[in-house]
């Protein structure tokens, strides 16, 4: 079997260390795996022979559920997980500030309501006042 070379890493030490990281940290078997990694037990299969590459979303899942490291994933390098919390990566961080900016929204829409009721508040107050000033200035 060929090996497929993807920027300088071979396949198959890939799949060989993403098939290690999977039975020595999630689980020796394929299907109880493939479960808690949401993802088909073909596509794990695959993953391990090499013919497929995981998508972004499920290293994400397996860095912070599993701690790997990814570093270690594409090299070989150091230990299969990290220790302490996952490093930001930039997904998390535009997710991140999509939530944030939505949430911006969402007060602007609210002060935007509150500013317009005070500006009603403001418009009958001042009516009340011309009125009580006509009366005084007796017109």
């Amino acid at each position: 079997m060929a090996t497929i070379k993807k920027s300088g890493l071979e396949a198959s030490d890939f799949a060989k260390r993403f098939k290690d990281f999977r039975t020595t940290i999630i689980d020796k078997v394929q299907m109880r795996a493939a479960e808690k990694m949401n993802i088909t037990r073909g596509f794990l299969s695959s993953l391990e022979s090499g013919s497929k590459r995981p998508g972004l979303d499920l290293v994400e899942l397996l860095i912070e559920k599993y701690n790997l490291n990814t570093e270690w994933l594409a090299t070989g390098l150091g230990d299969k997980q990290t220790t302490g919390p996952a490093k930001p990566t930039v997904r998390g961080s535009l997710s991140q500030a999509h939530a944030d900016l939505s949430t911006m929204r969402q007060s602007m829409k609210i002060l935007h309501s509150n500013l317009n009721q005070l500006y009603d508040i403001i418009e009958k107050q001042q009516k009340q006042i011309d009125t009580l000033t006509q009366k005084i200035e007796g017109k």
